[in-house]
């Protein structure tokens, strides 16, 4: 499995926001990418999110969260993660 790395102030959202690490390498992993100012955000669309049953160990248990979070990062580095609260608009 991938493994970011992750800024100080990544650890402290993902703290604040109660979003597993686990939850950051499966969207990262999986997840479509958009790129906007200067960075990758990351995010799986809820479209697609059946399509992971197979794919993820214990993904009743985090399904929800997976299609509700945007992971914000720079290379293989997390700077931020947050929920997703409207729909992403691709240009």
């Amino acid at each position: 499995m991938f493994i970011p790395k992750y800024t100080s102030h990544a650890k402290s959202r993902l703290n604040e926001r109660d979003i597993s690490r686990e939850i950051v390498e499966w969207i990262m992993l999986f997840g479509e990418t958009i790129f906007t100012h200067g960075s990758t955000k990351y995010y799986i669309p809820k479209k697609d999110i059946k399509f992971l049953r197979n794919e993820i160990p214990n993904f009743e248990k985090i399904k929800k969260k997976l299609c509700k979070v945007i992971i914000v990062a720079d290379d293989d580095t997390v700077i931020t993660a947050m929920k997703k609260n409207k729909r992403i608009l691709k240009s």
